[in-house]
């Protein structure tokens, strides 16, 4: 990263270098913290269906249900998410119904081939959703406080790196320091 942030400053405006810099920092920031009680957990909403979907799948009626509501409570898994907006918002609102009668065989199936289906979905389009996002920001010719860029930034940033975690890259291998 430091590499990067050096060749930014040299060919870009300031501003972009500015948010260059920024995402820079904050993926450090993040890879560096992840794991840390101290620092939010590294989610993101297809880690959170699979996690659901495990549920399901391995139901014990407490502990599972006590589990699968907890997930749909984590603030990525919200009607109003970006995400969910973008790329799942009809299962998504499929799902919301269903969430509330898991004592129910039949629904619980239901949700369990929803979260199937949310997770194919989310695999094939969420790391390049939040890339294609942060590319956006990082060209945009405003300043880093302009258009909420430090508040999409600092969402998208940790969704990709738990993409990178769950597709087996260790800490090092992302750490922008061991580059």
């Amino acid at each position: 990263m430091i590499a990067f942030r050096n060749n930014v400053r040299h060919e870009l405006s300031e501003n972009i270098s500015q948010k260059a810099s920024y995402f820079s920092d904050v993926f450090e920031f993040s890879v560096e913290n992840s794991g840390n009680s101290s620092y939010p957990q590294l989610e993101n909403q297809l880690s959170l269906f699979k996690s659901i979907e495990i549920q399901l799948s391995n139901w014990v009626p407490y502990h599972s249900k006590k589990n699968i509501q907890r997930h749909f409570r984590h603030h990525l898994l919200h009607i109003n998410d970006e995400i969910i907006k973008a790329i799942c918002r009809t299962e998504f609102s499929e799902i919301n119904q269903l969430k509330s009668q898991l004592n129910d065989d039949s629904s619980r199936a239901k949700l369990q081939n929803l979260a199937r289906r949310l997770i194919r979905k989310l695999d094939h389009n969420l790391l390049q959703y939040c890339v294609d996002n942060i590319i956006r920001v990082l060209e945009c010719s405003e300043n880093l406080s302009a258009h909420d860029h430090i508040k999409e930034l600092n969402y998208y940033v940790p969704i990709v790196i738990a993409e990178y975690v769950s597709h087996g890259f260790s800490e090092d291998e992302i750490n922008p320091k061991n580059s």
